[in-house]
């Protein structure tokens, strides 16, 4: 599971991160397609924190049978 979710945190993050370098080292040139994949990349990188619940309830029993019980004391059950 750990791996999972490190590849997944690290295809989501690494391109929003290259064009940070990039910029940084003032060789990303602005150009239409450019903001277009800059904003893809930043929407890619946020993402990932709506992966993250999906990918532990997919993945981790344990991290299942918890959510259930939060669930079930908020419903008053």
């Amino acid at each position: 599971m750990v791996v999972v979710v490190v590849l997944v945190f690290a295809f989501c993050w690494c391109p929003i991160q290259v064009i940070l370098l990039l910029k940084s080292l003032k060789l990303y040139e602005l150009t239409h397609a450019s903001i277009i994949f800059q904003i893809v990349s930043h929407v890619l990188a946020y993402t990932n924190s709506c992966i993250n619940p999906v990918l532990y309830a997919f993945l981790s029993d344990n991290f299942r049978k918890a959510f259930r019980k939060v669930t079930a004391r908020l419903n008053g059950s």
